[in-house]
């Protein structure tokens, strides 16, 4: 299992691209619930799928999206999946990027989600190769502050977990913000995780 420096190390060309992404969906989104006048808080699933497709486009535009066949997406709902330098990077967002009346940001480090009764994603926290591939498996969490992006984001490495909240394990986690994109590959090599969690579930490490 890779450690947390090798994995910035390793994905430091697609930082940028990831950050992006990502706000130009926000952007997509934002500018179309204005136009409808929608209520992101109406349906917040919408508004979320709309920036996962739109950052989905973005990414595949320049290779990074896993597709099928070269252009459908391999994850559902347009599922953000990255394929880059032996690793498999899901890309979710997660609850609780608000920034509170005193500028501190609330909710970080965010909660890493189970992967609930889906086999697939079951599978997927385990670190079992993907689809044939060897890779290894990490988590990217983003959040937003209405329709901004929030920096950093989190990368994880899942070790296991189901449907039940203390089944839930991690080896490590730790911050990936945009400024790693530019970072020397020496101060990438001091970069230590946030947390590691040897044999112990996420919660059970606070």
């Amino acid at each position: 299992m890779g450690s947390y420096g090798e994995a910035v190390k390793s994905l430091q060309p697609i930082i940028k691209p990831v950050f992006d992404s990502l706000e130009a969906g926000l952007k997509a989104a934002a500018e179309q619930h204005t136009r409808a006048k929608f209520l992101r808080l109406d349906d917040p699933w919408y508004y979320l799928h709309t920036v996962r497709r739109v950052a989905c486009e973005e990414l595949r535009s320049g290779g990074l999206q896993a597709t099928l066949d070269g252009h459908r997406f391999v994850l559902p709902l347009s599922g953000l999946l990255v394929a880059f330098g032996g690793y498999m990077v899901r890309v979710l967002h997660a609850e609780g990027g608000e920034i509170d009346k005193e500028g501190k940001r609330k909710g970080f480090p965010p909660r890493v989600p189970i992967p609930g009764r889906s086999k697939a994603k079951q599978a997927f926290w385990r670190q079992e190769p993907f689809e044939g591939m060897s890779t290894e498996n990490l988590l990217l969490l983003w959040q937003d502050d209405h329709g901004q992006l929030l920096d950093p984001m989190l990368l994880a490495s899942p070790a296991s977990g189901d449907h039940r909240r203390h089944s839930l394990k991690l080896s490590w986690d730790g911050k990936l913000s945009r400024k790693m994109a530019t970072m020397r590959a020496a101060d990438l090599n001091e970069l230590e995780p946030d947390h590691v969690y040897p044999q112990i579930g996420f919660e059970e490490a606070g």
